[in-house]
């Protein structure tokens, strides 16, 4: 879940205990601190502030999430994502996992189908989404 809050008079996000920036957030950059269970908030194991010190302004609707998380990602993605993919050539046609186009081609990392450098990218996407949001995948 993702609030905005203000922490020590200044806007911030606050996203499962990390509190940072939009731009920190949107640019998958280090946060600013981090709310602790026992509430201190730390910047880089040094005690900044407690929780006394966070004002939580508002929930984020799901929809204000989702354009901030895809933006999030696209920004990740563009950073990070592998411009080169690896395939070897399996002996059948099967259904490519994004598209469903029946190729041969099986890209190494995912060890699944993908016909085209444009369906590894969107899988280099849904795999690193899912990381984000801490979700298992394959």
């Amino acid at each position: 879940m993702i609030w905005e809050i203000e922490f020590k008079g200044k806007p911030y996000l606050f996203v499962h205990g990390a509190i940072c920036t939009k731009e920190q957030f949107e640019n998958f950059e280090c946060s600013y601190a981090h709310l602790m269970d026992d509430g201190k908030v730390l910047r880089f194991g040094v005690q900044i502030g407690t929780k006394d010190d966070v004002k939580f302004v508002r929930r984020l609707s799901s929809t204000e999430k989702n354009k901030t998380s895809d933006r999030a990602l696209s920004a990740f993605c563009e950073k990070f994502l592998r411009k080169e993919f690896e395939f070897v050539i399996g002996e059948k046609k099967e259904p490519c996992l994004i598209c469903g186009k029946l190729t041969k081609k099986i890209e190494i990392n995912y060890e699944g189908r993908i016909c085209s450098k444009k369906c590894c990218r969107e899988m280099d996407k849904r795999f690193f989404g899912a990381l984000r949001l801490g979700l298992k995948f394959g």
